[in-house]
Formats: structure tokens, C-alpha cells, sequence
């Protein structure tokens, strides 16, 4: 029932479910993005290295579809931390992170390397004016007007699912209600559920904590974010 409910949080959305037809990324990033949870949750409760180098390698590969996804590397970082600060052994966080981190990059640098070799900016198409992307588009990508309000940073999740409808200003996708509303009523009765589960929705939480933190602070600099 839960493997049936997480498909219908995803596919009540308009935008990701006509997308499921589209040539574009999106989907890949869920994919990635739902291991490298997976991952992070086993090394969570095992400390293996090998399941901490296999959620750096599908962050790295979230990274290497879409540079937003970099919020993954982002978030596996502070959750190491966190954990190791959780135990107070906040000195040890640093091999972990630095195995982790290394995981990322080595994924992700077949994407930089090819980027560098046909265009001559390892971050194409964005920051720097490089192949087909002169400063006119950079400009327009990077210094779009941030859109909303100051209710963007206190109510961000609520009004991208209530305002948000596809292919128009503003947010441009309907998530649907249930991203939202599962997410929320998941923490229902969490006292008596078992232990894995438990440590299942801490581990979801610090990992959604960092990207709603960052996607609030960086909307308010572009409109595109």
C-alpha cells in the first residue's frame, strides 16, 4: 500500500504525469534521487562504506541529468554531519563526508570532462558564456526577476502545490496535492510505528530539510528557481 500510494503522489500531479511522455529529465532525477534515499537510509542504519559510496554515486549521477539536483550531494553532506553529530562524534563526520563527497564527483565528472572537451566551460550552459550560450542567454536565464512574494519564504511547499499550474508564470507545474498532503500526514502516529520506519521518516526529513532551505533562499534571486 505504501508502494501504491508513493506512485499516486507522483502521478496525481498534471506536470509529472503528462511528462512521463516527454524527452526530458525530470523522471531520471526521481529515479536517482529515490536510490540515492534508499542508499542514504541503509548506511544510516549499517555504516557501510559501500552504501555511502553508492548514495554519493547516485547523487553524482542525479548531478550529471540536472545541475539542480546537486541539492542531493547537499543533503547527504549535512545528513552525515547531523548523524555524526546525533552520536557526538562530530570529528568522525569527516571521513564519511570526504568518501561520500569523492563518490559524487568521480559520477559526475564524465559530465564535466565532456563539457570541457566540446565547449570549454566545464559548467555549460550556465555561469560563464561558452559554446552556444552567449551572455545575451546567460542573461536571461540568470537574471530573471524572482516571482512571488515574501509569503514564497515561509509557505513555499503549500503555494507551488496551489499555485502552480503548468506552462504558466510563476511555479509552471502542477505538482498535485498529494506531494504535499502525504508528505505531511506521514508523521501521523509516528510513536507507534516500527523502528525502521521511524528511522526512515528522520532520514526523509534531514534530507528535505537542506533542499527547502535552499530552494526558499535561492527563489528569491531567480524566477526560473
Amino acid at each position: 500500500r505504501a508502494a501504491w500510494g508513493g506512485l499516486a503522489s507522483l502521478l496525481a500531479g498534471f506536470t509529472l504525469s503528462i511528462s512521463l511522455g516527454w524527452g526530458y529529465v525530470d523522471w531520471f532525477v526521481i529515479l536517482f534521487a529515490t536510490a540515492f534515499l534508499i542508499a542514504m537510509q541503509a548506511w544510516v542504519q549499517q555504516k557501510t562504506t559501500g552504501m555511502l559510496l553508492l548514495s554519493g554515486a547516485y547523487a553524482g549521477m542525479a548531478l550529471a541529468t540536472k545541475y539542480t539536483a546537486g541539492i542531493l550531494a547537499i543533503a547527504g553532506v549535512f545528513l552525515i554531519i547531523w548523524d555524526a553529530f546525533h552520536r557526538r562524534q562530530l570529528l568522525q563526520a569527516a571521513l564519511p563526508v570526504l568518501q561520500f563527497s569523492v563518490s559524487v564527483l568521480v559520477v559526475f565528472s564524465p559530465w564535466i570532462m565532456k563539457n570541457i572537451l566540446a565547449t570549454g566551460s566545464p559548467s555549460y550552459p550556465f555561469l560563464f558564456p561558452a559554446g552556444a550560450m552567449d551572455q545575451i542567454r546567460l542573461d536571461f536565464y540568470q537574471t530573471g526577476r524572482p516571482w512571488g512574494n515574501w509569503s514564497d519564504t515561509i509557505l513555499l511547499p503549500w503555494r507551488a502545490t496551489h499555485m502552480g499550474v503548468e506552462a504558466t508564470p510563476g511555479y509552471s507545474a502542477s505538482i498535485g496535492p498529494l506531494l504535499l498532503g502525504l508528505s505531511v500526514w506521514a508523521w501521523l502516529g509516528y510513536g507507534q510505528f516500527p523502528s525502521k520506519a521511524r528511522s526512515l521518516l528522520k532520514t526523509s526529513a534531514l534530507i528535505l530539510a537542506p533542499g527547502l532551505f535552499l530552494w526558499i533562499i535561492l527563489s528569491r534571486f531567480s524566477g526560473y528557481l
